[in-house]
């Protein structure tokens, strides 16, 4: 019973066992679980944790293991596409899933939502010498925007067995990805992000809907596990407005597709424009909600043309900290790149040349009037 015992993790301390996990301190226990333990099989040994919070939700741990007569990574993976159709809640839809069965300790990551309300599994699996299978398994619940706390605590999830043994793998490994893309685009990607032909191909599709009118473009994507690693790449004719407008006005475009696509909020909400503070030599645009964190450079070069360089990490904030440290590698430089600055100095002069010539046409045409009025003006 010791290592059951040591699972339940009290008030933010962290027992040396082989599960543990640190509680935030305002969760407190509570009575429950009865569902969860009504999973077990004969023989089964199965110790479930309620902790509830007043304005966080609720937190279940469950700590399971059983006797197999054989364990294998196909076996497991089967089980667990079961154990997760039997404990979607009724009436949710499953957003995001994650199946890693190639790995020691095996890793489940399930978000299902029913409306406002959201629940986050995660689940280790490993065995034993003896062929025990060992589960430790946490759900968050709550409304969707107060699960963070609870879920930044499920990442601190560990599963250490002893005696355990690595399985055999289903079959060769996962190659390394390719570059990630041609100058003068540049980001280095987080370990273990793969691409993903099928969601470039679907993702590819609905981006290039939203977002027309360019020239060259690359749209890619990454996964790993539940988070995805969107990068856009175009470039395109100022034309005949000011780089800094056509950027501006780009900027909008790309937020609101986004927007409407990922953060799906209620459309009566108002969407705040992000600012386009000056970096280096580009410009540079962040936004940050639940459903995902965008990060983009622009850049305009002396043959009037506009570089927009996006990457977008998709997923839950406590997912997706390996990918938002990734935006901060991004560059952007292009031959003859005009800065940030000279973008907004540009303006500047170009509306003070079109004053001036205003004004230079008003005074010449007041000249004029003045000497056709004076003939005049002497009889």
């Amino acid at each position: 019973m010791w290592r059951v015992l040591a699972a339940f993790v009290v008030l933010g301390s962290v027992v040396a066992s082989a599960q543990t996990m640190t509680i935030p301190d305002r969760y407190t226990k509570a009575a429950g679980g009865d569902a969860y333990k009504a999973l077990a099989g004969k023989g089964d040994t199965i110790e479930v944790q309620v902790y509830r919070d007043r304005d966080f939700g609720e937190l279940d741990t469950i700590s399971w293991e059983w006797k197999a007569g054989t364990a294998t990574r196909r076996e497991l993976e089967q089980f667990e596409h079961e154990l997760a159709r039997r404990t979607l809640t009724d009436r949710a839809h499953v957003v995001s899933s994650s199946a890693q069965f190639d790995r020691d300790p095996m890793e489940v990551s399930i978000l299902e939502a029913d409306g406002v309300n959201q629940k986050y599994h995660r689940r280790l699996y490993a065995v034993d010498a003896n062929n025990v299978v060992h589960v430790w398994w946490t759900v968050c619940s709550a409304v969707s925007t107060l699960l963070l706390p609870c879920g930044q605590a499920q990442r601190t999830m560990k599963l250490e067995i002893p005696n355990s043994v690595a399985l055999p793998t289903r079959g060769p490994t996962v190659p390394p990805p390719p570059p990630m893309l041609s100058e003068p685009w540049h980001i280095v990607l987080p370990p273990g992000y793969v691409e993903s032909d099928q969601a470039n191909t679907s993702v590819r599709t609905t981006v290039m809907r939203t977002i027309t009118g360019f020239e060259a473009s690359q749209v890619r994507v990454f996964v790993s596990g539940p988070v995805r690693l969107l990068v856009i790449a175009l470039r395109s004719p100022a034309g005949d407005d000011a780089p800094s407008e056509t950027i501006a006005n780009l900027d909008a475009h790309v937020s609101d597709g986004l927007s409407a696509s990922l953060e799906q909020r209620d459309p009566t909400t108002e969407h705040l424009r992000p600012q386009l503070p000056t970096w280096g030599d580009n410009i540079v645009s962040r936004e940050s909600f639940n459903a995902y964190e965008r990060r983009t450079l622009y850049a305009a070069t002396e043959p009037n043309e506009i570089y927009a360089f996006t990457a977008v990490c998709i997923g839950q904030r406590f997912e997706r900290e390996e990918c938002e440290k990734a935006l901060e590698s991004m560059r952007l430089v292009v031959p003859d790149q005009i800065s940030g600055d000279s973008l907004q100095r540009r303006r500047h002069q170009l509306r003070d040349t079109v004053l001036a010539v205003v004004a230079g046409v008003v005074t010449i045409a007041l000249i004029v009037w003045m000497r056709r009025r004076r003939p005049d003006s002497a009889s």
